[in-house]
């Protein structure tokens, strides 16, 4: 049976700002389940989580 770090291996740090629950949380999470789809991605112990290098790569491309 598959774990959670089996389903989303590659990981970009990305930790809370002081603005995180008042804007850049709603407009990340909303970015990345409509670019990945809800369930497709991960936030955890400040780090987004992704199934694959595709995805990794339009959230640099988007927010870094």
């Amino acid at each position: 049976m598959a774990g959670w770090n089996d389903e989303f291996p590659l990981r970009i740090p990305y930790p809370r700002t002081a603005g995180w629950y008042a804007g850049d949380w709603g407009e990340l999470a909303e970015w990345c389940d409509q670019a990945f789809g809800a369930g497709n991605w991960e936030y955890f112990n400040s780090e987004f989580a992704f199934k694959n290098e595709q995805q990794v790569n339009w959230f640099k491309l988007r927010w870094m």
